[in-house]
């Protein structure tokens, strides 16, 4: 029987590497400030049915226009992307259920992950409380990239000034999970 410490040196595994390569890391970022685009500041629980959700753009800043969200869109550089932020995501019990998650869902139209306004899909894996105490609980954030949707949505005209989330249950959740997200945003950096 071997243990890890039998394994540190990869010549005892009856093979070697040509060379040994530096791992390539990308620079660190110690301070991000995305541009919030959109935003709903209130807490949304998930109900067994589709969660749909408008955000709204963040009040102007002093002596600053209001911009419409697609001329935000258009003015991004390619150097620029932008995140669905959904943060304090958090459930009471195991949902049993992954969320698929759309943007700018038309009101009515099928939810597929074939849809344009399809971006991704959260789970709530890892969020429950631990022993019915609120504060034991670690909520989770996703951070889905929207890029190239939300561009392709703005070039049809299919963005609206304050876009729809919308979060569709695949399958059936636990009626005791109660999952919720604190916070939802559409950000730039």
């Amino acid at each position: 029987m071997a243990t890890v410490k039998d394994f540190n040196d990869v010549s005892q595994l009856g093979y070697t590497y040509d060379a040994f390569e530096p791992a390539s890391c990308g620079p660190i970022i110690v301070r991000i400030n995305p541009l919030i685009l959109a935003t709903l500041a209130t807490e949304s629980l998930i109900a067994r049915t589709p969660l749909r959700v408008n955000l709204a753009p963040p009040p102007p800043k002093p002596q600053e226009k209001a911009l419409m969200l697609s001329d935000q869109v258009k003015a991004l550089g390619t150097e620029k992307n932008v995140y669905l932020v959904l943060q304090d995501a958090h459930a009471a019990a195991p949902s049993g259920v992954v969320y698929d998650v759309y943007l700018d869902l038309p009101e009515g139209a099928a939810a597929s992950e074939s849809s344009a306004n399809y971006v991704g899909t959260i789970n709530f894996f890892g969020v429950t409380m631990k022993s019915g105490n609120m504060a034991a609980m670690t909520p989770r954030t996703f951070s889905l990239n929207v890029t190239d949707k939300i561009k392709a949505l703005q070039a049809k005209g299919a963005l609206s000034a304050t876009p729809a989330v919308t979060l569709v249950p695949q399958g059936e959740p636990n009626e005791a999970a109660k999952p919720t997200i604190g916070q939802i945003q559409l950000v730039s950096q």
